[in-house]
C-alpha cells in the first residue's frame, strides 16, 4: 500500500528548470500536507509515499542553477547518454 513517484519532464525550450521547480515544489506542497498519502479514486485505497523522482531532459539546455528546498540534486547538470529500451512482460 506504497508508492514511487517518477515525474518526467522533457523540454526543448531552456526552461526544463523552471518547468520542473514547479513540479517539484507541487509535490513537495502535496506530501507535507497530505502526509505523504495519496488517494486512488480507481481502486478507492490510500497510498503511502516511499519517495519521488524527477527525471528532465532538455534538449537546449540553459545551464541554470536549480535550488528548491529540502530536494537533493543527483546529476544535476551533468552531460549523459542514454538509451531507450523495453521488457516485454507476458
Amino acid at each position: 500500500m506504497s508508492y514511487f513517484l517518477i515525474e518526467f519532464k522533457r523540454s526543448n525550450s531552456g526552461k526544463l528548470e523552471d518547468e520542473m521547480k514547479v513540479d517539484v515544489e507541487k509535490w513537495r506542497d502535496h506530501i507535507a500536507i497530505n502526509k505523504g498519502e495519496l488517494y486512488c479514486p480507481t481502486d478507492n485505497n490510500t497510498y503511502n509515499n516511499l519517495g519521488i523522482f524527477f527525471v528532465g531532459v532538455d534538449t537546449n539546455p540553459a545551464n541554470k542553477e536549480l535550488y528548491v528546498e529540502g530536494v537533493t540534486l543527483e546529476n544535476y547538470g551533468k552531460q549523459s547518454q542514454y538509451r531507450i529500451d523495453y521488457q516485454s512482460v507476458i
